[in-house]
């Protein structure tokens, strides 16, 4: 017999398994650390913090004050000078590093292959 004679076999089977598959996915969510946030936009928004200050003594801190929809007193000097160190000065650095790292991993792989006997790259015919 085919388990085509029996529909709701073939539904329960498919329910059991649906089922297994859940409990595996949340025994391994539980298992691991939670992700850490990524995006830009809120590591920017985080490092902006310490330039606002609230503008009543009612807020102990400038996010509460945010929170609680009160004014916030604004460091211009430190918010611009945040602004270009993650916008540019970090990007930049970021680049010069990676190109020089590329520059002596090209080199050392070709004195590697050199060393080695083993045969050199092929410039690309143009």
């Amino acid at each position: 017999m085919s388990s085509a004679a029996f529909p709701d076999l073939d539904d329960a089977r498919a329910h059991h398994q649906a089922k297994r598959r859940e409990a595996v996915r949340q025994r391994v969510r539980a298992s691991l650390p939670p992700l850490p946030e990524l995006r830009f936009e809120q590591a920017y928004l985080r490092s902006l913090l310490p330039s606002l200050a609230p503008a009543s003594k009612a807020d102990a801190s400038a996010s509460q004050a945010i929170v609680r929809g009160h004014g916030v007193d604004v460091r211009w000097g430190q918010v611009a000078w945040i602004t270009v160190k993650d916008q540019v000065v970090s990007p930049f650095l970021q680049g010069v590093f990676w190109g020089l790292l590329g520059i002596v991993a090209g080199g050392a792989g070709q004195g590697l292959r050199a060393a080695l006997g083993w045969p050199q790259k092929k410039a690309a015919a143009a």
